[in-house]
Formats: structure tokens, C-alpha cells, sequence
């Protein structure tokens, strides 16, 4: 998700953090964290030091992803009132080439404005979750062959064809792949493009369809469908903003809000 980047943009970590599963552990130690204690136990974190909140946020924000290539974090200043409370500002989050969601994505930038963060999630979980969302944008970019391998290596969709592939071509989206039948087997090719079906899944929508040179028949189209879709589930992110645009260039495939509509390269004639 860049040359026109439009955040406030750092340097990026060319040395980014190593992964750690359980960063606040030692606070929850050292301030007696628990769910029975943490409401009454939290302000004394910031009495003691009021970055200490921040920094946890960023290293929890960093537990997101493992082996980046390039990752950041930029929390803007916020009031010892605004932190009590939960509320900041801005919050941004950018990493490149690294492990999210147990899946490899090549770019993901998230841009959080007057958010308000649950303490009891971030302090005992080491988890994001909203109170108020405000406003989040976002983009998510994956390669051609990090989709493939999500979806029908590590998704594990099972259809009755073979070598299943999805291409990413500059607009358009293509699935290919041999369909088992009585007498052998024989190629289908689909052209379409990518859609969002009740705010969280993607579908893959086909605008033509053919086996070898003929037109795919209805009940072919069906039974790979039925397997093939959704192609991805947004609904375990637990962000109200769904994608307003699927935008698909020759070997990427972008997900995103409107705010990040810049980042997106220009369709090649």
C-alpha cells in the first residue's frame, strides 16, 4: 500500500522489532493486572509514566506481524485526558512484506483517527478492539501468487479441478484450470472481477465463462462457485469499515477505503 503516500510519513524500521506473542506481560506483572484489577490499576501506569501506555500500544501494534520487511508505527501526541480515556488522536500503522493474520501480505497500511481503544482488551490481551472506531482507512496489497497460495493452498478449497489459478490482470481478474468430468477432463477459463458481498466477504464475480472455446455451463459455473466463494472473510478484522474498492493490477490485488485511493497504482493501457 506508494509513492504518493498520503500519511505523515516516517522513515520506515529497515530493523524492525522482533516478534513478541505476549508484549505486555511485564506490565500486567508489574501493575497486577487482571480482570478484576486492571480499571482500577491502569491509571497508575500513567501516574508512574504516561509513554509507558503509548509504548505498549506500539509493541502490541507490532505483535500484528511477524518478519516485515519494513514496519511502522506513529501514534500522535495525545493529553494526559485523552489517554486516560482511551482516545487518540491518530494512530498509523504500515508494514511491508511480512506475515499477517497467519497470511504473507505484501503491503498493509491502517490509518486510525479519533479512535477510542479498549484498555481492558489492550492491557490483559494484548489486543486492539474499538470502544469508537472513528474513522480507519486502509489498504491491503497481496501478490498473485500470495492470493494462490491463500486460497487454494492454505484456505484448503476443495473444487473438482485441477491446478486451480487465479491471474491478476490490470482491471479484470481470471480463473483457470482443468474441470474433471466422465469423459477426462477439460479447460475452463473465467473472467471477472472481485466484489464485497455483506460488508465482510469478497466474492469472486465472473463476467464470462468457457470450457476449452464453449461457453461453461450452468451447473459447471455452480459447483466451482459454490467452493471458490467467498474468497476472503473481513468479518475476524472486527472493523466496521468494509472495503469500498477491489482494484486489480498485473500480479497485485488491492483492498481498500477511499482515503487510500492515492496509493493505488494507475491502470497500464
Amino acid at each position: 500500500m506508494n509513492s504518493a503516500l498520503a500519511l505523515v510519513v516516517s522513515v520506515l524500521m529497515l530493523a524492525p522489532p522482533v516478534f513478541v506473542a505476549k508484549p505486555g506481560e511485564a506490565l500486567r506483572t508489574q501493575y497486577g493486572l487482571t480482570a478484576a484489577t486492571w480499571k482500577a490499576n491502569y491509571p497508575k501506569i500513567l501516574a508512574d509514566d504516561p509513554n509507558r501506555m503509548r509504548l505498549h500500544l506500539e509493541q502490541v501494534m507490532y505483535s500484528y506481524v511477524q518478519n516485515p520487511r519494513e514496519v511502522r508505527v506513529e501514534i500522535a501526541p495525545t493529553t494526559p485526558a485523552q489517554l486516560l480515556e482511551g482516545f487518540f488522536p491518530r494512530i498509523q500503522f504500515e508494514f511491508r512484506d511480512g506475515l499477517f493474520d497467519s497470511g504473507q501480505v505484501s503491503h498493509l497500511v491502517v490509518d486510525m483517527r479519533n479512535v477510542k481503544l479498549s484498555y481492558e482488551e489492550l492491557l490483559l490481551n494484548d489486543r486492539i478492539r474499538f470502544v469508537d472506531q472513528g474513522k480507519v482507512d486502509y489498504l491491503c496489497e497481496v501478490s498473485e501468487e500470495q492470493l494462490n497460495h491463500a486460497i487454494f493452498e492454505q484456505g484448503g478449497k476443495k473444487m473438482n479441478v485441477k491446478n486451480p489459478k487465479i491471474e491478476l490482470r490490470n482491471g479484470s481478474i481470471r480463473f483457470s484450470g482443468r474441470v474433471k468430468h466422465g469423459l477426462g477432463s477439460t479447460n475452463v477459463r473465467v473472467d471477472g472481477s472481485m466484489k464485497v458481498v455483506d460488508g465482510t466477504k469478497i466474492f469472486f464475480q465472473p463476467s464470462s465463462m468457457k470450457l476449452s472455446i464453449l461457453p461453461m455451463p450452468g451447473f459447471v459455473a455452480r459447483e466451482i462457485f459454490s467452493h471458490l466463494n467467498p474468497i476472503a472473510d473481513l468479518s475476524r478484522l472486527q472493523m466496521k469499515a468494509a472495503p469500498d474498492l477491489i482494484v486489480s493490477r498485473t500480479d497485485r490485488l488491492f483492498v481498500l477505503t477511499h482515503g487510500m485511493e492515492p496509493l493505488v497504482p494507475k491502470d497500464k493501457p
